[in-house]
């Protein structure tokens, strides 16, 4: 790596940090799991195309992500998230958790408003996490949370502080270097997923990042919820009008 470059590591590698995230979230995402108990059915009504229809799934288990996945490879791969009942925005991959009505919004929507800001959005996380694993090990890396995209320009940004490196300006190697890297997360195709969790659990992952501990206590009264991008990346949080961040304005868990 040349001069220029000497500030970032070549590829993205895991830090006992992140790997600690991951398992305090694995733990808690099996345990969940296995305190569902006997599965209920529910009835979800889809409304779109290529038709509408009845469909049959688990409460608190089947996803929207699910729904499509008995109707349509196309609705799977276009679906950026679901309408349920015509009023509320819930992610693809969020269990759902009675019965409901369906709709699966996408680009081509004629008002792709949701879409667009949950791909903005999610295009921020990303950032973060490249971010995050970017630089050498003498650089610390803390994230911030990140500043609401523009919509209407088409745009994502992820606050950061650099801890160990003086005035950092990044040279159009490095801006390079970190462009690759975002490419390269995107044709991952790592899903988010999804995990409610406590206050105590949530101050136990980012015990390492004052800035996030510094958000739980302003939202723990309307509720937590922490998303994973990938096993090789940090978490990220950030707060919303009732919930955490990401894909939808929910929580994120990397």
């Amino acid at each position: 790596m040349s001069d220029s470059l000497s500030m970032l590591r070549e590829g993205q590698i895991s830090s006992n940090i992140v790997q600690k995230q991951n398992d305090i979230f694995n733990k808690e995402f099996k345990r969940q799991q296995n305190a569902v108990g006997r599965i209920e059915k529910i009835n979800v009504t889809y409304k779109g195309l290529p038709e509408d229809a009845e469909l049959i799934m688990n409460k608190n288990l089947s996803t929207p992500y699910n729904c499509a996945q008995h109707m349509s490879e196309m609705l799977c791969d276009r679906s950026v998230l679901a309408l349920i009942d015509g009023v509320k925005l819930w992610d693809m991959h969020r269990p759902l958790e009675s019965d409901c009505e369906l709709q699966l919004l996408h680009f081509y929507d004629s008002d792709p408003y949701h879409s667009n800001r949950t791909f903005w959005r999610s295009c921020s996380i990303m950032l973060g996490s490249v971010l995050s694993n970017a630089f050498k090990d003498n650089v610390e890396v803390q994230l911030h949370s990140f500043p609401s995209p523009n919509v209407k320009s088409g745009s994502f940004v992820y606050d950061v502080q650099l801890s160990g490196v003086d005035n950092w300006k990044p040279t159009s190697a490095e801006l390079r270097v970190l462009s690759a890297e975002m490419v390269k997360l995107a044709y991952e195709a790592v899903p988010f997923e999804r995990l409610s969790i406590s206050q105590d659990l949530a101050e136990a992952l980012f015990e390492h990042n004052k800035y996030k501990l510094e958000q739980i206590p302003s939202i723990v009264q309307q509720s937590i919820g922490e998303w994973r991008w990938s096993r090789s990346s940090q978490c990220s949080f950030n707060e919303r009008s009732n919930i955490l961040p990401i894909s939808l304005e929910e929580a994120v868990r990397f």
